[in-house]
């Protein structure tokens, strides 16, 4: 099991999935230096926290993305664009905080095995609940 620590970004009102590639603009100050310190002490590879309610500081999830910044660009007004591609979901056992820049100790998401015919079961209410949420 490999484990690492990694600076995290909370980011609202996105998802991002391993294998899945967001593009966010990015204003807040401390966001920013998490962004900075990712690229320039952990080879670009950041922690996301994806959440729609404000988090309560003493108690963030403890599942969240490993991603790795594809594109960023410091924008005339201040702001930062940002292409952050999810790279595999992970588990924070310990968070970090330092003047309200987060990081954590990361370990890989354990998976748990699932029988084939209880997948396919599965998939096939998915098929049925995406095709009743397109009509």
């Amino acid at each position: 099991m490999i484990k690492t620590k990694l600076p995290v970004l909370i980011i609202r009102d996105v998802v991002l999935f391993p294998y899945s590639e967001i593009k966010l603009e990015i204003n807040n100050i401390n966001d920013k230096k998490t962004l900075s310190l990712a690229e320039n002490y952990f080879n670009s590879y950041i922690f996301i926290i994806c959440s729609n309610d404000d988090y309560v500081k003493t108690h963030l999830p403890n599942v969240g993305i490993v991603a790795q910044i594809k594109f960023k660009l410091d924008m005339p007004n201040g702001n930062v664009k940002v292409s952050l591609k999810g790279i595999a979901r992970g588990n924070a056992t310990n968070y970090h905080v330092d003047n309200d820049n987060y990081d954590a100790d990361i370990m890989n998401a354990l998976y748990e095995e699932i029988n084939p015919s209880e997948e396919l079961a599965n998939v096939r209410v998915l098929k049925e609940l995406f095709v009743e949420y397109i009509n």
